[in-house]
């Protein structure tokens, strides 16, 4: 990298650093490893892995694996479907040798379905498709959906028979909306169709009155009534670790079915820069509490800022981005704006301060604001993915224009396929917002 400030340098290696902590190594040097059904079994040939936060690293850190260490990631989702071998269901959570059960979702299922989608070899592919259907269908001894019965049934997991139900039905959907589109890659249409529907099920749990995601009981009445939903309520029942208004946003697979709901992008964009611009309330004990706006100490809203890309307003990204990079990263001993979660608050700085990010799940990243003048990826192929970005500082964090291999872009996202070979991003920096 070139450019930035001596602290920016020192964030930007010190998270590349901490990106690649875990997942751990638990084959030993003569390929045995103690497998999820207690037995020693041999890795031939490859690298087995354990430690998976997925709830986490399924929303940017394995994007970056994909990128940068394709063969390595290959071994680390080989480890998960020997987990599904010999456990018998795809972990959750995987810890040490055996089902940590931690947090909720199936977020195997959007690492794998992307993983496929950008190329990754290794795993046995069919199997892995095996897997997260299964997954995503069927109840399961360890890991899987809770709830999932009724999900397909009703279209959302009910409030009144699930907890945390919203938040299983959004994380459920960026999950359904990886397999849809696996599903279509290799001809699976009846599948593609079926988890594709799936994925919009958050507009079950619209409300147009408060104009948030709510949990909703299964005869579709709201369980908290009319006069006392809390949008900022961080220990409503019906979300994990978040308050309504950071669960609004968990719709990246959808961003234009959400707009729909608001009536419009711009409503829909109106209401994203309320949500960050909003001051905390206040509170002696605000500095130890969790935010209940835009909180980038916890995963569930660390995309935010990049769904200006789709409404209209990049240069709000761009903006916001730079922001949340100056504000909650530092150099010190609390440079962090919360737990690592295995490398995925590092992996977030890595890719925003570069110039871009990737949708979980999915094939495409949104641009931002890079925030070093060159940064170059050395990919395991040799070629390099290099980012230009000239003039960019604390003053200069808004994109006039963006050219990939000198042809001008038409719009703040690009396909991994643009830049898996290897790239030439060009970002032509000011220092007011282009109209």
């Amino acid at each position: 990298i070139q450019g930035g400030t001596k602290n920016e340098r020192i964030m930007f290696y010190t998270a590349l650093f901490h990106a690649f902590f875990h997942p751990t190594i638990e084959s030993d040097v003569d390929g045995r490893y103690t497998g999820f059904d207690k037995e020693v079994h041999q890795a031939d040939g490859w690298t087995y892995y354990t430690d998976f936060s997925m709830w986490d690293t399924y929303r940017c850190t394995h994007s970056l694996y994909t990128l940068l260490i394709p063969d390595r990631h290959g071994d680390m989702l080989r480890s998960l479907l020997a987990m599904y071998e010999q456990g018998g269901s795809l972990p959750r959570w995987a810890v040490a040798t055996g089902y940590g059960g931690s947090m909720l979702g199936t977020s195997a299922d959007p690492i794998l379905a992307e993983a496929f989608l950008k190329g990754i070899k290794g795993p046995d592919w069919d199997e892995a498709y095996e897997a997260v259907v299964s997954d995503a269908t069927e109840p399961q001894e360890h890991g899987g959906r809770h709830g999932v019965e009724r999900y397909l049934e009703l279209g959302y997991v009910p409030a009144d028979e699930v907890g945390h139900s919203a938040a299983r039905t959004l994380e459920f959907g960026v999950g359904d909306a990886a397999i849809a589109k696996w599903a279509e890659a290799i001809g699976k249409t009846e599948d593609a169709q079926a988890f594709s529907a799936r994925s919009k099920g958050y507009k079950h749990l619209w409300d147009p009155q408060t104009k948030f995601l709510r949990g909703k009981n299964a005869d579709g009445s709201w369980p908290d009534g009319d006069g006392e939903f809390n949008p900022l309520d961080w220990n409503a029942e019906y979300y994990v670790e978040g308050t309504a208004w950071q669960y609004l946003w968990l719709v990246p697979q959808d961003v234009s079915g959400l707009a729909d709901l608001f009536g419009s992008k711009d409503e829909t964009a109106d209401k994203l820069e309320e949500f960050f611009s909003t001051l905390e309330p206040d509170d002696p004990l605000k500095e130890f509490l969790p935010n209940v706006y835009y909180w980038q100490g916890n995963e569930p809203d660390i995309h935010a800022a990049y769904l200006f890309d789709e409404l209209g307003r990049p240069n709000r990204t761009q903006y916001w981005v730079r922001n949340v990079l100056s504000r909650e990263y530092k150099a010190g001993a609390d440079g962090l704006p919360g737990n690592d979660d295995l490398g995925t608050m590092s992996a977030w700085y890595v890719w925003s301060a570069a110039g871009l990010y990737p949708s979980a799940g999915q094939t495409s990243y949104w641009l931002g604001s890079p925030l070093f003048e060159h940064v170059v990826f050395h990919l395991q192929s040799g070629a390099d993915l290099e980012i230009k970005a000239k003039g960019a500082s604390e003053s200069k964090l808004y994109v006039r224009q963006v050219t990939l291999d000198g042809n001008n872009l038409s719009s703040f996202i690009i396909e991994h396929s643009d830049i898996a070979g290897g790239a030439t991003l060009k970002f032509t920096m000011d220092d007011e917002p282009a109209l």
